[in-house]
């Protein structure tokens, strides 16, 4: 690192991420053994509900996280639109600044304008401390 600067994270945006591996399951992928979950676990989430907890990024949300993005589709059919609803409802519990966009129509992955206009104000304003013009 470099010790004139801090290496703390200062802003998150998070696309699309499961949050609670046991309630994501392995249904979702037909060969359960290249599941990502399953890899990262050594096994299902359903036999391996305590590694799955600790492995949530619900289970480490902090009230001193930095502000949150969260960018979701509602067509996603790989990871359920429910698993970032849950980070933002654990984020904005914990009182941490948390904004949760649905992109409609987009699934498992998107792009446009108007996404990448989110992503770059959500930035500027965290990380340069400027806030979108207004017309």
């Amino acid at each position: 690192g470099n010790p004139g600067q801090s290496s703390r994270v200062q802003a998150v945006c998070d696309w699309f991420g499961p949050t609670d591996l046991a309630k994501l399951g392995s249904r979702r992928i037909r060969n359960w053994r290249t599941n990502p979950v399953t890899l990262l676990l050594g096994g299902q989430a359903s036999e391996k509900l305590e590694l799955a907890k600790l492995a949530n990024p619900v289970t480490h949300v902090s009230k001193d996280d930095p502000p949150f993005l969260i960018m979701h589709g509602d067509r996603d059919r790989l990871v359920p639109l429910a698993q970032s609803q849950l980070l933002h409802d654990a984020l904005t519990k914990a009182g941490v600044k948390s904004t949760f966009k649905i992109v409609k129509g987009g699934g498992h992955g998107f792009a446009g304008p108007e996404i990448d206009k989110t992503v770059r104000e959500f930035f500027d304003k965290h990380l340069k401390g400027k806030t979108p013009a207004t017309k």
